[in-house]
Order: C-alpha cells, then sequence, then structure tokens
C-alpha cells in the first residue's frame, strides 16, 4: 500500500488466507485443549504421577525421560498444541518428585523447539529450505552442530537445576 506495489485485490486474498491458517491453527489448538481435558478425566495425569513416583522416582531420571518424550512428540506436533496437551499432564507429576518448574519449562519449551528441527516433520526445516531454495540433505548437515549444541544444552538443564534457575532466583 506504501509503495502501491499491492493491490486491493492482493491484500484481500492475502487476509483471506491469513484467516485460514489462523483458523486451522486454533482449531488445532482447540482439539489439543478437548484432548488434554479428555485425558485429564480418563486419569492420566494420576497415571503419569504413579510412574513418576513408583517407576521413575529420580527427577534427574525424570527430567531426561520427559525430554525424550517431548523431544519426540516435538517432531510431530507444533509446540503450542504439544504444550496444551502434554504439560497438564507433567506438571503434576514433576511436583510429586518436586522438581522445579521453572526448570520443567525450559526443559519443556527448548526440546520442543529442538522437535521444529529435526526430521521427519520439523516445520522450520521445510520453511527454511523453501526460503533459501536449499536442498533438505544440504541444510541439515550445516544445522547439525547446531542441533548437538542445543540437546547438550538440554541434558546439562536437566542435569543440573541451577543453570535454569540461578536467574529467576537471583531476581527475587
Amino acid at each position: 500500500m506504501i509503495f502501491k506495489s499491492l493491490g486491493k485485490e492482493e491484500i484481500w486474498e492475502s487476509l483471506i488466507a491469513t484467516g485460514r491458517i489462523s483458523a486451522s491453527i486454533y482449531l488445532i489448538l482447540g482439539a489439543s485443549e478437548v484432548l488434554s481435558y479428555v485425558m485429564t478425566l480418563g486419569g492420566m495425569e494420576d497415571w503419569m504421577r504413579h510412574l513418576a513416583l513408583d517407576v521413575i522416582s529420580d527427577p534427574t531420571v525424570f527430567l531426561l525421560v520427559t525430554a525424550a518424550f517431548v523431544l519426540l512428540v516435538g517432531t510431530f506436533l507444533e509446540p503450542a498444541p504439544a504444550t496444551v496437551l502434554f504439560v497438564p499432564i507433567f506438571v503434576p507429576a514433576a511436583q510429586s518428585l518436586g522438581v522445579d518448574q521453572i526448570q520443567l519449562g525450559i526443559v519443556f519449551v527448548l526440546t520442543l523447539t529442538l522437535g521444529l528441527l529435526t526430521p521427519p516433520v520439523g516445520l522450520c526445516l521445510f520453511v527454511v529450505q523453501k526460503i533459501g531454495n536449499l536442498k533438505m540433505s544440504q541444510l541439515f548437515r550445516a544445522l547439525i552442530p547446531f542441533l548437538i549444541a542445543q540437546f547438550v544444552t538440554v541434558i546439562l538443564l536437566c542435569l543440573f537445576t541451577p543453570l535454569s534457575t540461578w536467574l529467576p532466583n537471583a531476581l527475587k
């Protein structure tokens, strides 16, 4: 509009496309919320708490298992629906083990973003591939050092609680 490069028709088409994308995102979020509610009603929260206390019982092992699960989920689901689906299930189990909620949140988010960059779905990979006109193999080879760095970061955050809690504690 400023440079008169877009006409009213192109702007209208862009608004329609944006509306469709937004509607599909909200549909996924709504379905995720319903599924999360059904899983909570079905006792998934209690099952996870019992699994954490009876089988795992170590907060560090719980965080590592959670990170592995979230990485797997993150390769197939977008972060928002995955968060809506699985945070209500993992938080009570983490609380019962004494896992810091800030640490759990940071591990959860970083691992989900790591899932965005890993095949088979890896939505961000497809976006970068399209923008850069790159082959997937070429892109993935260039990305490997960054994936390793983020993976090591997630493991370190699971192993050492102060890495994720020192700043919030310093600000109190």
